[in-house]
């Protein structure tokens, strides 16, 4: 299930329902992919949209630079500059997928392929072993958004022939896997969990969840939290 929460809009004074006189001026929306848990406060006065146990949250694109790490410079939608631009959380989330797709489009690309070309890596054949994918954005930045595009994960499972198990690597990131009957939910929620506490920044997690898309149905479900895992730092 998915809904839209409009944050609340405070002045400097801390009052809520005033907006400044100054315009807001961007070249375009760009949705950032939070968890829930944890960002409570966050999230009650940003408008967003919630779904599963993330929640999308927007970031006005200030400049564009096109550089390696994406080369974009963003700011928050708190509930004051919702007000000021004159838009709620449903048309800020319509906006942000409707330019975007366009402007910031889905990559899917083969993990082994992106570990060995850019990271550098040789790694052994392992036969038998499902392909792994990461899907992200174009730019990388906040790309773990990319699976809101329409028709991505649609693509996603087309490429990997079937059902897929995704896994949040960052806030920039998913890695996808085939479902074909050889992994296990709960092996893979122990994996993100360590990684998350291991290699993850803070504020970079997503969340310890591990999500499926049924190529058949296509429905996105989280299939296994791990209630013992916290979000905070190990």
């Amino acid at each position: 299930m998915i809904s839209a929460i409009n944050g609340t809009a405070r002045d400097p004074a801390g009052r809520a329902g005033s907006s400044a006189d100054r315009p807001v001026r961007s070249s375009g929306i760009l949705i950032q992919l939070v968890g829930t848990r944890g960002k409570e406060d966050l999230l009650r006065e940003t408008p967003h949209v919630e779904f599963e146990d993330m929640a999308a949250v927007f970031r006005l694109i200030i400049r564009e630079t096109g550089g390696e790490d994406g080369g974009l410079t963003s700011v928050l939608v708190t509930g004051d500059v919702a007000l000021r631009l004159g838009k709620s959380a449903d048309e800020l989330y319509e906006e942000a997928v409707s330019s975007l797709t366009g402007s910031a489009p889905v990559q899917i690309m083969d993990l082994r392929a992106v570990l060995e070309g850019e990271g550098g890596f040789v790694l052994p054949d392992e036969a038998g072993e499902p392909p792994m994918f990461v899907l992200t954005t174009e730019k990388r930045v906040y790309g773990a958004s990319s699976l809101l595009y329409p028709g991505a994960l649609e693509a996603l499972s087309e490429m990997a022939g079937g059902s897929v198990f995704l896994l949040p690597s960052s806030v920039h990131e998913f890695i996808a896997l085939r479902d074909d009957g050889s992994s296990d939910a709960a092996e893979l929620g122990r994996m993100v969990c360590d990684i998350n506490r291991s290699v993850v920044s803070p504020e970079e997690r997503l969340t310890d969840s591990v999500y499926r898309y049924d190529a058949r149905t296509g429905r996105f479900s989280r299939v296994w939290p791990l209630s013992d895992c916290s979000l905070s730092p190990a």
